[in-house]
């Protein structure tokens, strides 16, 4: 007997278009360290610790705030200007002795859940990577 026929009701149906959102970009900022200009930052770091007067006293939580708040805007607004940013790809090069190792241990991996076969080898082969 389908649903509500009972009591004269007949169900309602319809259709629902879901979709997963979009994942936000991530806020935080991403540099190349490497393509830094140093000089470039300390001068820029410098310049912007200057501007904060050497005789005003921290003597409450709220200068406390203020002077953490003055410290980290410098940093960053000196990072800004000296240190590119990064396109968000890393470039990670592996060697080749740990490419292998790590295609023997899916190798085996997929043998023990197959066939359950090779579960020493592969708990070996993850202790050797442990080790490089």
């Amino acid at each position: 007997m389908p649903l509500g026929t009972v009591s004269g009701h007949k169900p309602l149906t319809f259709d629902l278009m879901i979709m997963a959102d979009d994942k936000p970009p991530s806020p935080r900022i991403q540099f190349s360290f490497k393509l830094a200009n140093w000089s470039l930052y300390r001068h820029i770091l410098n310049e912007k610790l200057m501007q904060w007067d050497v005789n005003r006293k921290i003597v409450s939580t709220n200068d406390i705030d203020e002077y953490t708040t003055f410290i980290s805007e410098s940093i960053v607004a000196a990072a800004r200007s000296s240190i590119p940013q990064s396109s968000g790809k890393i470039n990670i090069e592996i060697s080749p002795v740990t490419k292998r190792l790590i295609n023997l241990k899916h190798q085996f991996y997929r043998s023990w859940k197959k066939y359950g076969v090779g579960k020493n080898q592969y708990y070996r082969y993850e202790m050797i990577e442990l080790l490089v």
